[in-house]
């Protein structure tokens, strides 16, 4: 069972036509976390986000 995704994406429409439409899951809640708040709970450098 899946239970938690998460990624980095460019095209929002593209990523979710993927896992909808192809792979068949469907979506059950969205949300972003902008790019600090992002690093601080991930433990990434927020220098390493590409614009």
């Amino acid at each position: 069972m899946l239970n938690h995704v998460a990624l980095q994406i460019e095209n929002e429409k593209d990523i979710k036509d993927f896992y909808t439409d192809i792979m068949g899951f469907r979506v059950e809640r969205s949300f972003e976390l902008d790019r600090k708040l992002s690093a601080d709970i991930f433990g990434i450098n927020p220098i390493t986000f590409l614009n």
